[in-house]
């Protein structure tokens, strides 16, 4: 990672941070308990600070701003580096010769982004979202972007609408639901806000640093919006085994082993064979094969009937390379299988195809 691209990450979640999470910090301003508001908020700048790098990893193309890839002439030359505005030239230069490039655009929206041009950014953005609707990283970028460049950095109607659309396509989106969180804020919709932090404390990795000052705001929006505390379970400690719910085996070819990456992630979904959203998941390394496990209520990603009261469960495991929810070329998946909670024993995944 060149020392460019970390500076346009840095830059890019600390900007992004102060300009959306803002009224987290205005909330409750005449209440005694703000330096716990101000605490949340620093943990979501360490949220966002920790999700960049794996962002851009994954969605976009950081060598295209290193100074090795993008040189003017006279700098090639030379040997020397061009600075930030030449490489961007650079990139736009490219980018009217493919215009279909996705990838690009992205980076070019982020970069302007993070230089705080935030009109330029939307209108890079604008490009990738009319070339890949569909996509759920495009469509919460489009999103930032579009509030970024409005002229009181509030969610709109529409942008709402389409961070719900990028849920329904990828309902463990971390970003996704960090922001709808945000802007059921702006609205002082808390009931609202601490259902997406939840959806969001739920996908986060046990023991992530975020998890604390996440917990905390969703304590202060559920009392807010004059509902009781959660009964989630403290972020520090297990969730215990309790015996119920769906016994799994996770198994592994042995084939696959050395095609596991340093940032990988074990995913085992469960899901309505019908289709739709996971019911419930858990987030696992992807160590010590065969691995036994329980799906558990505590599991689901939102509240709902017991699992072992549904009629039928459709479970698979997916090892991400990049440690995300979403699938990509490269992870290591199993074949999926349809089960009856109430009457499965141990159901045996196999991870033995690559995507």
């Amino acid at each position: 990672m060149t020392s460019v691209f970390v500076l346009l990450a840095v830059l890019l979640a600390l900007g992004t941070v102060w300009l959306l999470l803002r009224p987290l910090l205005r909330e409750d301003s005449e209440a005694p308990a703000r330096p716990a508001h101000t605490r949340t908020a620093i943990g979501l700048v360490m949220l966002l600070l920790g999700a960049t790098p794996v962002l851009y990893f994954a969605v976009g193309t950081p060598q295209a701003l290193d100074p090795a890839n993008l040189r003017a002439p006279a700098a090639a030359a030379s040997g020397e580096a061009p600075d930030m505005e030449t490489a961007l030239a650079q990139l736009e230069a490219r980018l009217q010769e493919q215009p279909n490039d996705v990838t690009g655009w992205m980076l070019l929206g982020r970069s302007y982004r993070a230089l705080q041009r935030f009109a330029e950014s939307r209108d890079a953005i604008a490009r990738a979202f009319a070339l890949a609707p569909e996509e759920p990283d495009v469509i919460v970028e489009q999103v930032e972007a579009q509030t970024l460049a409005s002229s009181d950095r509030r969610f709109s109607d529409e942008n709402l609408a389409l961070l719900r659309k990028a849920l329904q396509l990828n309902p463990a989106h971390e970003r996704g639901l960090l922001l709808l969180g945000v802007s059921h804020a702006q609205r002082e919709e808390h009931a609202e806000a601490a259902e997406a932090w939840e959806r969001l404390a739920a996908v986060l990795p046990p023991g992530s640093e975020a998890l604390v000052p996440l917990r905390e705001r969703i304590e202060a929006s559920r009392a807010a919006a004059g509902l009781p505390p959660s009964a989630a379970p403290s972020p520090d400690s297990a969730v215990p085994d309790t015996g119920s719910g769906l016994a799994v085996r996770i198994e592994l070819d042995p084939a696959l082993q050395d095609r596991i990456g340093p940032q990988a992630a074990l995913f085992v979904v469960a899901r309505d064979p019908a289709g739709g959203p996971p019911i419930a998941a858990k987030r696992l390394p992807p160590t010590g094969f065969p691995l036994t496990l329980r799906l558990q209520d505590s599991d689901r990603m939102l509240p709902g009937a017991a699992i072992a009261s549904l009629p039928a469960l459709r479970l698979s495991a997916r090892i991400s390379q990049a440690g995300n929810a979403t699938p990509a070329p490269g992870d290591l998946e199993s074949e999926a299988v349809d089960v009856v909670p109430a009457e499965a024993g141990e159901t045996v995944l196999q991870i033995g195809r690559v995507r």
